[in-house]
């Protein structure tokens, strides 16, 4: 920020942008339980979070030395965050989820039955008989 004429240092600015991940810890934790309404849920609050902290912070920076920019800039870390929680929630969690071999199934969800080919076979093999 400091090319836009502000006091502000690259090193606080770097800090606030990992600060504002701290939401991210709890998140992870709770996502680890594989419901996907949720894992969504929480990956949103995340977004709006850190996106929040971020935007709060550096408001009155970005309000007095880049006026014409500011949206665009807002837009920029949006965008950004937006982007980085969406690879978390379908890469990550994809893989966590894949790893621990989980499949959980909700009320209101029917399972899909599975048919075992030699079970078929034996049977119709009885009947012919």
């Amino acid at each position: 920020m400091k090319c836009f004429g502000s006091a502000t240092s690259f090193v606080s600015v770097l800090c606030t942008y990992g600060y504002s991940y701290t939401i991210f810890l709890p998140i992870v934790i709770v996502c680890s339980i594989p419901i996907d309404l949720m894992q969504w849920v929480l990956i949103a609050y995340a977004v709006f979070s850190s996106t929040s902290f971020i935007v709060v912070n550096y408001w009155i920076e970005l309000s007095k030395y880049m006026q014409k920019r500011k949206i665009i800039v807002i837009a920029f870390i949006l965008v950004c965050q937006v982007g980085l929680f969406l690879i978390m929630k379908l890469y990550f969690f994809q893989k966590f989820t894949e790893a621990m071999g989980v499949n959980i199934i909700l009320p209101g969800d029917s399972p899909v039955p599975t048919t075992n080919s030699t079970d078929i076979t034996n049977h119709n093999n009885t009947n012919s008989n």
